[in-house]
């Protein structure tokens, strides 16, 4: 199966984030599946294996930058997901601490006369 090619240059680059890279594994192994059913082969592909991506020289640079780019939305993820997982329990705390006072001042008011608490 040696240079069948089923896919880009840019799915098939070094994965940043995981996504790409499982869009691409689950790609070859539909791929895979197709080639051993039309050919009656009648066996069972385990495991796949990479070649290194190396583009021609024309071409390095506009590969770097887009490898780079997909580094740069993997980090921005990551610091989006940290910041959502480090503010959103602070939020959720403060809203209970909010909550629970606010309907506590109706009650305790009523029970002091009625003023403010």
């Amino acid at each position: 199966m040696s240079g069948i090619g089923i896919d880009t240059v840019h799915t098939a680059a070094p994965p940043t984030d995981g996504v790409e890279h499982r869009a691409l594994w689950k790609a070859l192994e539909r791929f895979a599946g197709t080639l051993v059913d039309r050919y009656k082969l009648g066996a069972l592909i385990s495991n796949f294996t990479m070649q290194n991506v190396q583009p021609q020289e024309q071409v390095q640079s506009a590969f770097d930058d887009a490898v780079k780019a997909g580094q740069d939305r993997a980090r921005a993820r990551n610091e989006g997901e940290a910041y959502a997982n480090d503010l959103i329990p602070r939020a959720r705390g403060a809203a209970r601490a909010r909550g629970g006072r606010d309907r506590a001042r109706p009650v305790a008011g009523s029970c002091f006369g009625g003023g403010d608490v």
